[in-house]
């Protein structure tokens, strides 16, 4: 809903007394430092971006349009997901110890209707992990300089991509090169998004659907602009061995 009236607009008007307000007892000892600001409730990278975010609709739309209607991947929509899988395991096979999602399944690229992957095994890390493959489909089957839909699939997926490359790769504290390269890739990727969308309404398509995280999206360089947001987000990596290892000295 992008509507002037729309509920959500209100919740991206919040002072530093309204988020404070929010706030349970007991409260953070930095709530009440005489340096707090609005600036103290940033937005999470994790769950705008990688948790039931941005980049499960991603790979849900890029991955669901092969399947439905790719030709080259396979005659049927299960030997293209077999095809994808095939791929997707070549990828993995290059990069040893790469976050992994499990194998694909057609069921796995829609829900509630819209397109997006989700699954028991689909997590933040290894959904986020999966932007350099979309790279890669991306290039190799929307390939048709006369559709407009191929150029901007290409022109999101490159930008989902780099926008994870700038902040991984990045200190704690962005160059002004870098920050201004994040905005421009954010926006860049807006833009194509809202285009996809835009042609898949034409079509009557539930897909690229734009949920309030995708608007979120846009503040990210803004947020950037004071400190990398991958250094304050809610986040771990973390292995399922050393999980299970901290569980069992825990009750041991």
């Amino acid at each position: 809903d992008l509507r002037a009236g729309a509920r959500w607009r209100s919740s991206t008007k919040i002072d530093a007394a309204g988020f404070l307000a929010r706030c349970r007892d007991p409260k953070h000892p930095l709530l009440s430092s005489t340096f707090y600001w609005r600036g103290c409730m940033p937005l999470d990278l994790m769950h705008v971006a990688d948790c039931s975010g941005i980049a499960h609709m991603m790979a849900g739309n890029v991955i669901r349009g092969l399947v439905s209607s790719e030709a080259r991947l396979g005659p049927t929509m299960d030997a293209r997901m077999e095809a994808i899988n095939t791929e997707l395991q070549a990828f993995y096979d290059k990069r040893p110890g790469y976050n992994r999602v499990p194998k694909i399944k057609t069921a796995n690229l829609v829900k509630d209707g819209w397109a997006c992957l989700h699954g028991r095994g689909v997590k933040a890390a290894n959904c986020r992990s999966l932007s350099p493959f979309l790279v890669e489909l991306s290039e190799r089957y929307c390939d048709d300089p006369e559709s407009e839909e191929h150029r901007m699939v290409q022109r999101a997926t490159r930008a989902w991509d780099r926008f994870y490359v700038i902040l991984y790769t990045a200190p704690m504290f962005l160059t002004a090169s870098a920050l201004g390269e994040l905005r421009r890739v954010v926006l860049r990727f807006g833009a194509a998004v809202q285009s996809l969308r835009a042609i898949a309404c034409e079509k009557h398509v539930l897909a690229w659907n734009l949920t309030y995280k995708v608007h979120a999206h846009q503040h990210m360089p803004a947020q950037a602009a004071i400190l990398n947001p991958r250094f304050c987000q809610c986040y771990q990596e973390e292995g399922q061995v050393g999980s299970t290892t901290l569980v069992w000295h825990r009750t041991a």
